[in-house]
């Protein structure tokens, strides 16, 4: 079923992929390059779904994530970390910090996008 998710991450090029991969497979989806503009965005709207980069300039993921967490408005969206940080420590903490999933971005196939984003989804 198609969702309204939000992309989060400092790279345009990463953002546009990531939203026309999205819009192909019949989401509504947006994108901003900054943590900041994220919590800006998530004041006027809330998404079904997340996907957020850790390694951003000013206010990474995780502040991100954990600001996500305590806004009771937006607690229960899903979070997926989107990250080319592959530390294995690192995933497992954002995962205990209340991140749904990491992926790792060097390692995504995006062929499975679909199937990967639609768990994530009201059906």
């Amino acid at each position: 079923m198609p969702g309204k998710i939000l992309v989060v991450d400092d790279n345009e090029t990463n953002c546009q992929a990531m939203v026309r991969l999205l819009r192909h497979g019949g989401h509504v989806a947006s994108a901003v390059q900054s943590g900041q503009a994220a919590l800006d965005w998530l004041e006027q709207q809330v998404p079904d779904l997340i996907i957020l980069d850790e390694m951003m300039p000013g206010m990474t993921g995780m502040a991100v994530l954990r600001t996500i967490r305590t806004d009771t408005r937006l607690s229960s969206i899903p979070v997926v970390m989107f990250s080319a940080l592959s530390d294995t420590k690192f995933q497992k903490y954002a995962i205990e910090e209340g991140a749904n999933d990491y992926w790792v971005k060097g390692l995504f196939d995006y062929r499975q996008l679909g199937a990967r984003v639609a768990q994530y989804l009201p059906s």
